[in-house]
């Protein structure tokens, strides 16, 4: 059966050329969608159309920081900030992805451990993500995903991928397997519940604690 990789280009101006991307699926058997997306609104009409598709791996190319991505226009203005949360619920409307689909994230502050407990915590469907702590040049980060795809290929395990990706980039490369993490997962859903709520959520729970300290 054949494997998909899904392309999110959300920094037009900064992000790896999708024939990098298209070499590397070529190479291990991947057929590859690209979609340059440059509005919330679009991204979120996007992953709802992609229902039927099944999806191995999801990149996504983007400015980022600790909290979440942002997204560019073709000239580099801004268009707007997406958290991890919200992320996740956008990510979640495709019904493609799948017990295997791994979460590849090319932006800052991707592969650190917090954007995968709120990734994951906030979507039962994501269930590997991977990323580095920082942006790399784009040359590196095509080395960093064809090593990554080698070894996932591979079915290697979470560690050896890790390492390869790191020695091959001099940069730190992380892997986060649910299975893994089940147990910090739920202790971080029990204990900062707040950080994985959208603000929509969030404001409707204290509308409703409000309504009900009015009622008493």
């Amino acid at each position: 059966m054949t494997k998909n990789i899904l392309y999110i280009d959300a920094t037009p101006d900064n992000a790896i050329p999708k024939q990098i991307i298209e070499c590397v699926a070529k190479s291990f058997d991947y057929d590859v969608d690209c979609y340059t997306v440059t509005s919330r609104p679009a991204l979120e009409k996007y992953f709802e159309s992609i229902a039927v598709r099944k999806i191995d791996i999801l990149y996504i190319a983007a400015h980022g920081n600790t909290d979440g991505i942002a997204l560019q226009s073709k000239n580099g203005a801004n268009q707007g900030f997406i958290d991890w949360r919200d992320l996740a619920t956008i990510i979640c409307a495709a019904e493609g992805l799948q017990q295997t689909s791994t979460l590849f994230l090319a932006c800052c502050d991707g592969g650190f451990k917090r954007a995968a407990l709120i990734l994951m915590a906030r979507c039962l469907d994501i269930n590997t993500v991977a990323g580095l702590p920082c942006k790399l040049a784009l040359s590196n980060e095509g080395l960093a995903f064809h090593t990554f795809v080698n070894h996932l290929h591979r079915n290697s395990d979470a560690q050896r991928i890790a390492r390869a990706v790191t020695t091959a980039t001099d940069q730190q490369f992380n892997i986060f397997f649910r299975h893994e993490m089940d147990a910090e997962i739920a202790q971080f859903a029990y204990f900062c519940g707040d950080l994985w709520l959208t603000d929509k959520e969030r404001i409707s729970n204290e509308q409703q604690a409000d309504n009900l300290e009015d009622a008493a």
